[in-house]
């Protein structure tokens, strides 16, 4: 979200956290996660707040309360029993298929690429599917984070190994927001 015309719809605050929004009426477009620190400064029964920048439709209002719901259950340590709809746009077949395949990984577990590999039917392409989930535009609520290396180790994430660790401590028991 770096133009003007890719602005965020919202920002939800958690605690000193802001996480920026993009909705369609069909979905949530695109989630932007803040810095690491401001995530981790946060606490744990933080408020959420919700900015709204531009009008929006009833479908669209329902995405981002939607998001603040599934973002403060999350980072409460506790599995989000609110669903959200992604909208993947502009996305590659194989792209969609890995980012699937990772929707498929509970809350808590990890999964490696090649595994993610072989579920979409490409054996041979581990590392493919690491650049195709370094595309994911809704990190958390498509969970690329759980995706991790064969020998245990993290990966890649695009927020981070940091993010990504501590994401995977918020799911296993550790401490949240």
């Amino acid at each position: 979200m770096d133009t003007e015309t890719d602005s965020p719809d919202a920002a939800i605050r958690l605690g000193s956290a802001v996480f920026r929004v993009q909705v369609t009426d069909r979905g949530i477009k695109r989630l932007v996660l803040p810095p690491l620190e401001k995530a981790k400064n946060g606490r744990i029964k933080s408020i959420v707040d919700i900015s709204i920048n531009r009008r929006l439709g009833p479908e669209e209002s329902r995405w981002i309360a939607d998001a603040a719901a599934y973002l403060q259950s999350m980072f409460q340590g506790k599995h989000p029993a609110v669903s959200t709809y992604v909208k993947l746009e502009g996305q590659t077949v194989f792209t969609r298929r890995v980012l699937d395949a990772a929707m498929e990984i509970s809350w808590g577990e990890t999964r490696s690429y090649c595994w993610v590999a072989r579920r979409i039917g490409k054996p041979g392409a581990a590392r493919a599917v690491g650049q195709a989930l370094g595309r994911n535009p809704v990190p958390l609520m498509i969970p690329c984070h759980r995706v991790i290396n064969k020998d245990g180790s993290l990966g890649g994430f695009g927020q981070g190994t940091d993010w990504k660790e501590w994401l995977l401590e918020i799911e296993r028991g550790g401490k949240g927001l």
